[in-house]
């Protein structure tokens, strides 16, 4: 009269306790384990770009709970991206989530530059100029910065 379960019970409540978030296996969750193991795994062959450079995961986000909490679910074809400092740490205040897009163009070797207060990547000047970017990079190996932001495009 003792029993309530067969034995499958423990098992039942096993599971519940370990399963927090329910969402392992999911994008969001492999996003996050490739996150701390750029940061931590010395023998993964991309370390030296990430931990390799001093770049952390800060102690919060240990936890996927936390980080579940402060940057939610990750959109469709979006990734971690550290910004607005791309050679700061993985945290709250640095991180958001990124298209494609974005994350090129907030690498460490894309060219950046400043004019009036604004800094942008190389190709997003040339947009904003309605130039193309080899155009821009020719004018700014021959001009000041100044001259090749402003000067309108010429017709051919």
């Amino acid at each position: 009269g003792n029993t309530s379960s067969c034995g499958c019970l423990v098992n039942e409540k096993l599971s519940e306790r370990s399963r927090t978030h329910g969402l392992t296996g999911t994008r969001t969750y492999r996003i996050w384990q490739a996150m701390l193991n750029r940061c931590r795994n010395k023998r993964i062959p991309g370390f030296k770009n990430w931990g390799g450079r001093g770049i952390l995961v800060c102690k919060e986000w240990h936890s996927f709970d936390a980080f579940i909490r402060d940057m939610g679910e990750s959109p469709e074809g979006a990734s971690i991206d550290r910004y607005p400092n791309k050679d700061g740490n993985y945290e709250k205040s640095n991180c958001r989530w990124a298209t494609r897009t974005e994350q090129m163009r907030n690498t460490r070797t894309n060219r950046t530059i400043t004019f009036k207060g604004v800094t942008k990547c190389l190709i997003e000047w040339a947009e904003s100029l309605h130039i193309d970017q080899a155009s821009l990079r020719q004018r700014l190996s021959k001009w000041s910065i100044e001259a090749a932001l402003t000067t309108p495009k010429t017709r051919n």
